[in-house]
């Protein structure tokens, strides 16, 4: 009766463990931007979303010198550098670029109060290069 019970706890202290590794482990994602690797606060992640690598528009953004407004009634985020614009909403798989609407391969996200957006899509729309190292988890921008 007594190894059941210790038994029993032991599982439930794993369940509670397993979720916190796999938080730790998304947070050790990388961004390099022309070879610098970019600052993300702490409460800030890149996730993967069904194999599109979503990223805090902000962060990149900020680093990049793109205005970048958010309106939280419409969930819309406009990013804008020179005469490049990008209008995404949160949970709609199209934009507008250059007033054409454009197809994504997955919507842009709310997580943890911050704007999650496909890295690849953005950093395109914006004349950036890519590139993802899955091995090493690191996005880099050139």
């Amino acid at each position: 009766m007594k190894k059941s019970i210790i038994m029993l706890l032991f599982s439930v202290l794993l369940l509670f463990l397993i979720p916190m590794h796999t938080q730790a482990a998304t947070n050790q994602t990388k961004i390099i931007l022309d070879g610098q690797e970019l600052i993300l606060p702490i409460d800030v992640e890149v996730v993967n979303v069904r194999n599109n690598i979503m990223i805090p528009i902000r962060v990149v953004a900020e680093n990049l010198k793109f205005n970048v407004n958010w309106d939280q009634k419409t969930q819309n985020v406009n990013i804008q550098q020179g005469s490049n614009a990008i209008s995404l909403t949160v949970g709609k798989d199209q934009a507008n670029v250059q007033n054409s609407t454009v197809s994504l391969n997955i919507a842009p996200q709310m997580i943890k109060n911050t704007v999650v957006v496909p890295i690849r899509f953005v950093s395109e729309e914006m004349g950036l290069r890519v590139g993802w190292n899955n091995k090493a988890k690191i996005v880099t921008l050139t």
